[in-house]
């Protein structure tokens, strides 16, 4: 029994010589002198392309091609109409969406499915506290992102005309009991013999029914112009979801300042604590639904407050001014 030489185990070995002669010279042979490994001859004395090594098998695929034809690449199927394939010889996935190009006829891709899947009414409504308490308690940009898919206009009108009742009842409430509790402190003068007090009692049932009819129309207007101007911000988020995913943080965060606002003086201050975590929430909803960046989506939300500070700022400096000219203008 004789070994296999060892130099066929050693790359270097293995190489030609720089004096050899190119490899279709050397035709099999059987004494194990030569580096290369022994194969059979060729029909007709042909030696074999190359470096005189037979094609190798196809390691990807152990099926026959069609016809008898070797795969293009690494063992894939020809791409339809004769074309290559772009990149490694492999056929481009099946998203019609990154860089691939249009489609026969120069027809446009269509645009992109959804992947909405909402939830029956009744379900939808039994799993709407659990959703407000995830989004309050534990907010991120994963959990927006997870609870957008349940989006459907149904369950949307349903907290709409939720949130349109709270705001009627907390109008109602602040009307009849905060103001008038808040006024009485100061011992307000009266105008005739009506107070204060009895103008803010006698304002509250129209107050609640203002506030039923303008809370939906001054919340799609908001959502409207924040809606676009992420959408300046390259925003690719739809409108349902931008409504749903506001609602989830928005319905709960106004019951809970509604109730805070029915406490004296202490309400008033942990109102706007909460207004400022409605807008951190509204940047993480901002960053889920329209896929931006945490700086675009900020600037995105804080771009209006920015403006009307920067407005108060400047027509407090005017009124500062025109104050002083008038208190001058008056000592002269």
């Amino acid at each position: 029994m004789s070994e296999e030489p060892a130099q066929d185990n050693n790359p270097a070995a293995n190489s030609p010589q720089p004096d050899e002669k190119p490899d279709a010279a050397y035709y099999p042979i059987s004494d194990g002198s030569m580096p290369y490994r022994e194969y059979s001859p060729l029909p007709s004395g042909q030696a074999y392309p190359g470096n005189s090594y037979p094609s190798p098998p196809n390691s990807y695929h152990n099926y026959p091609p069609p016809n008898g034809q070797p795969y293009p690449g690494y063992g894939y199927p020809p791409s339809p109409n004769g074309q290559p394939y772009p990149g490694y010889g492999y056929p481009p996935p099946a998203y019609p969406y990154y860089g691939y190009p249009p489609p026969p006829n120069g027809q446009p891709y269509p645009p992109r499915p959804n992947n909405r899947q909402p939830l029956p009414l009744g379900e939808a409504i039994k799993q709407l506290p659990k959703q407000y308490l995830r989004v309050l308690t534990r907010p991120s940009v994963a959990t927006f992102a997870e609870e957008k898919q349940k989006a459907a206009w149904n369950i949307i009108w349903v907290q709409v005309a939720f949130i349109a009742i709270i705001g009627a009842l907390i109008s109602f409430a602040t009307y009849a009991f905060v103001l008038p509790t808040f006024l009485s402190l100061f011992n307000p003068p009266k105008i005739g013999t009506t107070s204060f007090v009895d103008i803010y009692k006698g304002m509250a049932l129209q107050g609640s029914l203002t506030a039923l009819f303008s809370t939906p129309i001054s919340l799609f207007i908001s959502w409207t112009i924040y809606y676009f101007i992420a959408k300046l911000f390259k925003g690719r988020g739809e409108f349902i979801e931008y409504i749903y995913s506001s609602l989830l943080f928005y319905v709960p965060i106004q019951i809970i300042s509604g109730l805070l606002m029915l406490i004296p003086f202490v309400g008033l201050f942990l109102s706007f604590a909460v207004s400022i975590y409605t807008y951190v929430l509204m940047i993480l909803m901002t960053m889920a639904v329209h896929r931006l960046s945490g700086g675009r989506a900020t600037l995105a939300v804080l771009i209006l407050p920015i403006i009307a500070f920067v407005l108060g700022i400047i027509g407090g400096a005017l009124l500062i001014a025109m104050f002083i000219a008038l208190a001058s203008s008056a000592a002269h």
